[in-house]
């Protein structure tokens, strides 16, 4: 590809121009020996645009316009092929430019996409974060839980065995009590017959 050399005062597009057919005519960055000329824009994540000139005549047609990179990688690359041409050709505002985009513009973008991709990641850590809580969360309630059921289980066969032996000491004390009962019948019984043995005896003396 062979480059002019370049005779605007800017060589990119300022970032706060935006891509509009208008603002794109302002300022090209470069033209090649086929009179295409090259637009860039600051921000664009490494688009370069190509336009090709208008033809006359009876095969007359309309300019076309297309990008020639799309990342930072392949602004590189474009880059440095520019930066190739322009030493080659002595073009030394081509050159210029070229440089910027290869040891400039195309670094700091390539630093802004690891920074982007830096943030992605930490961004799918943060959100497998929740989950993670929220699993940990879950089986630690289901450790409570489990916790929680053997507690009632075992405090329901405490109750199942205090209420046993509560119902055996009323056994027994039921026994004793009907014991007592039948021995105090028993020795009114034997108190009744001494006496009335007693009264015959004084009966019979008299």
């Amino acid at each position: 590809m062979l480059f002019e050399e370049l005779t605007y005062p800017d060589l990119h597009l300022s970032s706060s121009l935006t891509c509009s057919s208008d603002s794109l005519r302002l300022f090209p960055s470069c033209h090649d020996s086929h009179h295409n000329a090259y637009w860039y824009l600051e921000g664009s994540d490494g688009i370069l645009y190509r336009e090709s000139p208008p033809h006359a005549g009876h095969k007359a047609k309309a300019p076309s316009f297309q990008s020639v990179s799309s990342d930072h990688n392949e602004l590189m690359e474009v880059g440095k092929e520019m930066l190739a041409e322009g030493k080659k050709k002595k073009k030394h505002g081509l050159q210029h430019f070229a440089k910027w985009l290869v040891e400039e513009e195309g670094p700091k973008l390539a630093s802004k996409a690891l920074a982007r991709e830096r943030a992605k990641s930490k961004q799918a850590l943060l959100e497998m974060m929740p989950r993670k809580r929220s699993s940990r969360v879950a089986e630690k309630e289901e450790r409570e839980k489990l916790e929680e059921e053997e507690r009632q289980r075992r405090a329901q066969e405490m109750e199942l065995l205090r209420l046993e032996q509560e119902k055996k000491k009323k056994e027994r004390e039921r026994e004793i009590r009907l014991k007592e009962r039948q021995e105090q019948i028993e020795q009114k019984v034997r108190d009744d017959e001494k006496a009335r043995q007693h009264n015959e005896a004084e009966r019979e003396r008299r």
